[in-house]
């Protein structure tokens, strides 16, 4: 997870208004669940989650009417046998 903040700051230190934890607590989150004290719109919230996802963080999919990012990362972490 201090990788992955560190990888977002120096890529755009303006991503700092986002929670990083919150990209660790399931391996996919939605723009809303980015909403609280720092981002308050769910465009803004979509604007950076697309930002990760062109750093190569996470992952957009369309599931029904929404998009969900997933966090790469963690999904390997899942995902491993080890």
């Amino acid at each position: 997870m201090i990788k992955t903040e560190q990888q977002v700051l120096s890529h755009n230190p303006s991503l700092s208004k986002i929670d990083i934890a919150k990209l660790f607590e399931q391996p996919y989150i939605r723009s809303k669940n980015l909403i609280g004290e720092k981002i308050k719109s769910v465009n803004t919230a979509k604007k950076y989650l697309s930002e990760l996802e062109s750093i190569g963080l996470l992952a957009k999919n369309k599931i029904g009417k929404e998009f969900v990012w997933f966090n790469t990362e963690l999904m390997g972490i899942l995902s491993s046998e080890d």
